[in-house]
């Protein structure tokens, strides 16, 4: 029986996260397909690279594209012709893109150019604000994707409602959650959690890309200490504007996926910008304050984990209102085996 040849394209650390719980379960699957990974390079520094293929046991990639260094458009158009050259020597069955990101954009308008059914993990999502790069990104892949897997009903929902064929989506989970499940299970997690501990759980931990010195100094207000794993782009970008860091607030370096979840699971709230990190505060049980007027994973607000940042200055109220949530979190993402979902019906579907 011939194998189907799938390539993997990412570039960022949430992809990293969901490409690592299916590389996992494609090794149950090698009869039926031959799987290689293209790296864009999207995320260059190693402490956001590296560190998370080594510690997840992502195979290597076979491809590097290093496209960093411009603006959004620039890195997004090298991207492209950069993957026709590799799309037109591998010539896959298919192409796996995950989430909303530039790398995805780029690997998905690629694959569409030349022909290549595009199957699109973490499909169906929206914030409803064009003005977000993320979203332009979702809706088009959506829209020129084979396969379209939804993490959630309202996502399945979403992609019906914009008249896309039903039997092209499958609502299969949250890839994210079969990540979470299995490696809080592990000796390495649990070794870098017992370090983390000794810290005590008297924390907030705290991501941010947009509005930085304004949450910085409201945080400043308050008593408790704000541990803040700062991305090196955003660190360059504090230095070069000088900005102040509250007594409070302790920046450390960019963590791995193991202290990510030690962290979270030890701290008393996350306030955080980032898509990822809101659903994972969400799968460990902890409330979160999300820095913007909207999220995309609306089954989070449903539940009423999580507060929605709509006014800047309601900030440290904010703050104060999600230390009192006390949430069950429901089934919304699915069971934790969406991977072995996936690779089922691509199986099926290809075969």
């Amino acid at each position: 029986m011939k194998k189907i040849k799938i390539v993997s394209i990412v570039g960022n650390r949430p992809q990293f996260i969901k490409l690592a719980a299916l590389n996992i379960e494609i090794k149950n699957y090698k009869k039926f397909f031959k799987h290689s990974i293209i790296h864009t390079g999207q995320h260059f520094d190693k402490s956001m690279t590296d560190i998370f293929f080594k510690q997840l046991s992502i195979s290597k990639p076979k491809y590097n594209l290093d496209v960093c260094k411009g603006n959004h458009g620039e890195n997004t158009g090298r991207m492209i012709e950069k993957l026709e050259i590799i799309l037109i020597k591998e010539n896959p069955t298919a192409v796996i893109v995950y989430g909303d990101t530039d790398s995805t954009l780029a690997a998905s308008i690629s694959s569409a150019k030349l022909n290549i059914k595009i199957i699109h993990i973490e499909a169906g999502l929206r914030s409803y604000n064009k003005n977000m790069p993320e979203e332009i990104n979702r809706i088009v892949t959506d829209h020129i994707s084979y396969i379209n897997f939804a993490p959630t009903k309202n996502a399945y929902k979403n992609l019906i409602n914009e008249g896309i064929d039903k039997k092209n989506i499958y609502n299969v989970g949250d890839i994210m959650l079969d990540s979470v499940i299995s490696n809080i299970k592990t000796k390495k997690f649990k070794e870098t959690e017992n370090k983390i501990k000794k810290l005590n759980n008297k924390y907030f931990l705290l991501t941010i890309h947009d509005f930085i010195n304004f949450v910085l100094s409201k945080l400043g207000e308050i008593n408790t200490q704000v541990i803040w794993p700062i991305h090196p782009r955003i660190n360059k970008l504090i230095k070069l504007k000088n900005f102040k860091i509250p007594k409070n607030i302790e920046v450390i370096r960019a963590i791995s996926y193991f202290e990510t979840l030690a962290y979270i699971n030890n701290c008393q709230l996350v306030i955080t910008d980032s898509g990822g990190l809101q659903k994972e505060a969400y799968f460990l049980n902890k409330p979160s304050v999300i820095l913007r007027d909207r999220t995309e994973w609306k089954e989070i607000q449903d539940n009423k984990s999580c507060m929605i940042l709509k006014n800047k200055k309601d900030l440290l109220k904010l703050i104060k209102k999600a230390l009192t949530i006390k949430f069950k979190k429901g089934k919304e993402f699915g069971d934790g085996k969406s991977a072995k979902k996936m690779l089922n019906i691509i199986k099926n579907k290809f075969r």
